[in-house]
């Protein structure tokens, strides 16, 4: 039987979106080689795929068990776990290395509380703070966490910010990981959301902090500056320098705030599943221009 050409464009689409991290990687990467930027050019297909209907919804009514940990999850399986329990597997082990049993963690950017229920499983005589503003994927994270029966994490529904405002919370069609503190024209649908600041909210110890709030990193940490400064948290930050430039700052004001408190830098290779040298030279250069393609670091303080 003869496919007509467009189904079969579609259907490579749609098996390109849904492929593993690493061979969207290489195919982003074939792109750019092309003179087209790869990570936008999928990004926008997936959006696509969605329109067309050939990813249909998941089974969310239930939890999923993944032996350690339960979780709910949203209608198109965002994070890609159902399967397996994985997500980020080298961010994973990563923040969960440094995890003690009186860690205290702020998880910026919860989502549906992935890492605050791993963190909050071992850290069990520490604490978990896990934000997030959006009231779907709110509403979820608390389903999670009384699924897990995790007493030791405290859930706000709010944004972080440097100041202390209502601000619209720009939402992706489909994944629900991608929502936006700023208006960069990729999505309409919006809600609108408080914010705090940091050092106005967490008045206690912290040593780790995993932030992934779509290039809006610097605003987070410029709001709880005094709290970085005083405690010096390893900080596991999602890099995304078309983010941060849309966000209406810049990778160089984020890296710079970072490295005048005194933090050195690494990054976490998923693909070699480990955390590499790299250094500010380099991620400066990086983020000259507004690259849409995200790296995911550590920063640790120099002492």
């Amino acid at each position: 039987m003869h496919r007509c050409p467009v189904f079969v464009l579609y259907l490579t689409l749609y098996q390109c979106i849904y492929m593993k991290q690493a061979l969207l990687n290489t195919v982003s990467a074939a792109l750019d080689k092309l003179g087209f930027d790869g990570d936008r050019v999928l990004f926008k297909t997936a959006i696509l795929v969605h329109k067309l209907g050939l990813k249909g919804p998941i089974d969310n009514s239930k939890p999923y068990n993944f032996g350690d940990f339960s979780m709910y999850v949203d209608p198109h399986d965002t994070l890609q776990i159902i399967n397996s329990g994985k997500f980020e597997e080298t961010e994973t082990q990563t923040i969960l290395s440094f995890v003690k049993a009186d860690t205290v963690m702020l998880d910026i950017g919860a989502n549906m509380g992935f890492y605050s229920i791993r963190v909050g499983q071992k850290a069990v005589a520490g604490k978990v703070f896990a934000f997030e503003p959006d009231p779907g994927n709110f509403a979820t994270l608390q389903k999670n966490l009384a699924l897990n029966k995790l007493t030791n994490v405290t859930a706000y529904n709010a944004a972080l910010s440097d100041k202390k405002e209502t601000l619209r919370l720009y939402k992706h069609p489909f994944n629900v990981g991608d929502y936006r503190l700023y208006n960069d024209g990729d999505f309409t649908e919006y809600v609108d959301v408080p914010t705090l600041r940091l050092d106005d909210t967490v008045r206690e110890r912290v040593d780790l902090i995993k932030i992934d709030v779509q290039g809006f990193e610097y605003f987070v940490l410029k709001g709880g500056r005094s709290l970085l400064a005083k405690y010096m948290p390893i900080v596991i930050s999602e890099f995304w320098p078309r983010g941060l430039y849309n966000s209406g700052a810049s990778p160089a004001d984020y890296l710079s705030m970072m490295q005048d408190l005194g933090y050195s830098v690494s990054q976490i290779d998923e693909e070699k599943n480990e955390v590499v040298a790299t250094t500010y030279d380099a991620l400066f250069d990086l983020g000259r221009k507004p690259v849409n393609r995200y790296i995911n670091l550590v920063f640790r303080a120099n002492r």
